[in-house]
């Protein structure tokens, strides 16, 4: 048996001590006066390898050998030093890694997205409708409030409240009118809806903004912001994995999912649909004026593009195409569908005069 000295800690006291080591093909005898301890070669861990000497653990323990031919020869005897055994080792740590990540990925990307539509309808209304009240503090860092809406305010209240009263959404609504020159309406979780002045600037009739207001009141109805919610919640919470848990990342996830309303599923946006023509027909305005709208967001993505291949709009204004065309899927079908709901109106949405207040609500911002 192989017999050489080392360096042994054993992992309760600061000292070190200077040992005998024996190698035995069970593993190694550590001795020295007042010190005795037996390695089985099963429990031993090669720590590194490093300026000519060898670090391995058992337990708490540490012992550093230090490289000589006689040394190496007796401990690849032993199989304590055994490229077989390191490399099986590495394999299974790659293979523990990548199990946790197939788990990972599975509840972030499989078990959460099912799930965020139950846990939505089962969280506490009062509960979603604070969640929504500070994610619109968050938007409004990006979306700001247009300045002096009071005028505007009251003059869509009365379309408002006539939506409502045909469909009930489910949440107290409050409507905000927000300065960004994107055609874009949102519906934030617990009743928040924003509309940019970009969409002002963009509809040419109060029916057509009736239409998309009743479109965002299907998504607060379906509770489909906290759905997103959930959602985004999953990749925050790998991302906060990953970046160590600062809670940035899982704000940014939460607010980004919001503010471009993620990418709805057909069937979200099939029942947001269904939701604004009960809702328009209820008020006794034209449901068609939903295909409308869509025509006219969709007139102005296509203006923008070709505007982009003449090489006119900066890099940046790329985003400018409207995020509501971004994230409503099967638009030319929506639209079909929308005008084939068409009926005659019995009512209006706005007068000439509210219209034209609701119009300029951003033009003091």
């Amino acid at each position: 048996m192989a017999r050489f000295p080392a360096r042994f800690h054993d992992g309760v006291t600061a000292a070190e001590h200077a040992v005998t080591v024996t190698v035995s093909a069970d593993g190694l005898e550590i001795a020295a006066p007042g010190v005795h301890a037996f390695w089985r070669r099963q429990d031993i861990e090669r720590l590194s390898t490093e300026a000519g000497v060898w670090r391995f653990a058992c337990g708490d323990a540490r012992l550093v050998i230090d490289r000589t031919p006689e040394a190496e020869a007796a401990l690849k005897g032993a199989r304590i030093l055994d490229p077989r055994r390191e490399a099986m080792k590495s394999w299974g740590l790659i293979g523990g890694l990548l199990g946790l990540s197939a788990v990972l990925g599975f509840i972030v990307f499989v078990a959460i997205p099912m799930a965020a539509e139950p846990l939505a309808h089962a969280t506490p209304r009062h509960v979603e409708e604070q969640l929504g009240e500070n994610i619109a503090k968050q938007v409004n860092v990006v979306m700001r409030p247009c300045e002096n809406t009071e005028a505007a305010d009251a003059a869509i209240a009365p379309m408002l409240e006539a939506l409502i009263a045909a469909d009930d959404p489910g949440f107290p609504i409050t409507l905000q009118f927000v300065s960004q020159k994107s055609p874009n309406a949102l519906a934030l979780a617990g009743g928040q809806v924003m509309v940019t002045s970009g969409l002002l600037d963009t509809l040419e009739s109060p029916d057509e903004l009736a239409a998309v207001i009743a479109h965002e009141l299907g998504h607060v109805k379906a509770r489909d912001g906290m759905v997103a919610l959930y959602r985004n919640a999953g990749l925050g919470i790998l991302l906060e994995l990953i970046t160590g848990g600062s809670g940035l990342a899982q704000q940014a996830i939460l607010l980004g999912g919001q503010v471009t309303e993620l990418s709805y599923t057909r069937r979200q946006e099939a029942r947001a649909d269904e939701t604004a023509v009960a809702m328009l027909r209820g008020a006794g305005l034209d449901p068609a004026a939903l295909a409308r709208a869509f025509e006219r967001l969709k007139a102005f993505s296509d203006f923008e593009a070709r505007e982009e291949t003449k090489g006119r709009p900066s890099a940046l204004e790329q985003f400018r195409v409207p995020e509501w065309l971004k994230s409503h899927p099967d638009l030319e079908g929506r639209i079909t569908r929308a005008r084939a709901q068409g009926a005659t109106a019995t009512a209006e949405a706005l007068s000439d005069a509210d219209w034209a207040i609701v119009k300029a609500a951003c033009s003091s911002t």
